[in-house]
């Protein structure tokens, strides 16, 4: 049977994917205001909900039956952690070299106003980072389903904290790309996240497989909150990052001990 609870949870971070642009219309003190307020909620995710599940999750890791190098990754889950954070670190690093690259050769040849999309390098560059980032968001997707277990508690804890990282993410990458942003990668971004979701509803895994894409998502969503959604001291806002740690950290106490 589907699960329409987590179809729900998952169609607010679709929302948030697709309408990221209005927010990136606001006059700068409010758009920094709320890209502060999300980068603080997505980094008290990462420490109030996602972390101790990792560290309950380890108990049955260690204990399961796997042999070989799946057992090495049971004993060393932190390993994959540290896998999913430095494959984007590398990746969104070449993808920031080519750019610059591409934008100096662009403003040095004679046709330089022509749009980067036209470019061959730029539109495979493009679909290259397309399709990495949208594995990850149908990881996301796959996630949300898998590993919320029904509860409303944890699935709307989760549909907050993922909707305002995929508005933040969002965000960012529409600074890289521009236009492309809204006329290709978000519609990826969310065919991707409604297939993670689908793909949940059609397979299952065992806790500890699970487990380790936990573990790897852990990783990735770490660079993707440092790097991308807290803000820059001279870009962001302290007040509103404090107040979406603090706020977010106070509505999961009040959501576990109901």
């Amino acid at each position: 049977m589907l699960d329409l609870l987590s179809l729900s949870a998952v169609g607010l971070v679709v929302l948030a994917t697709l309408l990221c642009g209005q927010v990136d219309k606001l006059e700068p003190e409010r758009r920094n205001f709320w890209t502060s307020a999300a980068g603080g909620t997505s980094a008290a995710f990462i420490f109030v909900v996602l972390f101790p599940k990792l560290v309950a999750a380890q108990a049955a890791l260690t204990s399961g039956v796997d042999h070989g190098f799946f057992a090495y990754l049971n004993y060393h889950s932190s390993l994959i952690a540290l896998v999913g954070l430095l494959t984007f670190w590398a990746f969104e690093r070449k993808v920031v070299v080519l750019v610059a690259r591409l934008a100096t050769s662009l403003e040095e040849s004679p046709g330089g106003s022509h749009s980067r999309s036209n470019t061959p390098m730029w539109s495979s560059l493009l679909y290259t980072q397309a399709l990495m980032f949208s594995a990850y968001a149908g990881l996301v997707g796959y996630l949300i389903a898998e590993t919320t277990g029904g509860d409303m508690r944890v699935l709307a804890l989760y549909a907050l904290a993922m909707a305002l990282h995929f508005l933040g993410l969002g965000l960012s990458l529409r600074y890289q790309i521009g236009e492309a942003y809204d006329y290709l990668e978000r519609w990826l971004l969310a065919a991707a996240l409604l297939f993670g979701w689908l793909l949940a509803q059609l397979t299952e895994l065992s806790y500890v497989r699970v487990a380790l894409l936990n573990s790897l998502f852990a990783g990735m969503l770490i660079y993707f909150v440092i790097k991308n959604e807290v803000p820059s001291p001279s870009e962001g806002r302290f007040k509103p990052l404090l107040f979406g740690a603090v706020g977010y950290s106070i509505l999961v106490e009040v959501a576990t001990s109901l």
